[in-house]
């Protein structure tokens, strides 16, 4: 990650580095990416899609605190990428076949931080509930359900677009 001044586009920094999963494996290779959410006094989660770990860490890459569970019945064998050109074929197949975890997203007025994840091919999704460093919560959700935001009571997911049908579907739900 880069810090960039939107002013002029000077670079003022480099940041950060991968989970040590990715050295432990070439397989995770094309899942060596990270999602990051903000946290308040300048800090961030960080969650990588091979990873059941999430990482704590300061605005500027430190790491605080590792935490987090593996979600249920991840499947991660994933396929392993010999030849640059096969990369985006080698991805897919591993995004759709295999298990990963796929969003954070944290609701600051509730202190909680929301990981979802995908088991496999055929099961339904997962969801996991984390308040501070704990997980509170891991349940089923439908395929490719993130949680988008909160308005009170409820929390909202991502959109489901069928445009064949003509619909959108919003997922909600209360703690």
């Amino acid at each position: 990650m880069a810090e960039m001044d939107l002013d002029d586009g000077y670079i003022t920094g480099i940041f950060g580095a991968l989970s040590p999963i990715y050295r432990q494996s070439k397989a995770n290779a094309t899942l060596a990416y990270a999602n990051i959410e903000a946290l308040p006094d300048n800090q961030m989660v960080i969650s990588y899609p091979a990873d059941s770990s999430l990482y704590l860490a300061t605005r500027n890459f430190r790491i605080i605190k590792c935490f987090g569970k593996p979600g249920r019945a991840v499947k991660q064998n994933y396929a392993s990428l010999t030849k640059m050109e096969d990369f985006w074929r080698i991805w897919y197949e591993n995004t759709q076949e295999h298990g990963y975890y796929r969003d954070i997203k944290f609701v600051e007025s509730r202190e909680l931080l929301f990981r979802s994840y995908q088991k496999n091919a055929v099961s339904p999704d997962g969801l996991q509930i984390y308040k501070n460093d704990t997980l509170i919560a891991d349940f089923d959700t439908p395929r490719g359900f993130d949680v988008s935001g909160y308005i009170p009571p409820y929390f909202y997911s991502n959109a489901f677009i069928d445009e064949d049908k003509g619909q959108i579907k919003i997922y909600r739900f209360k703690l």
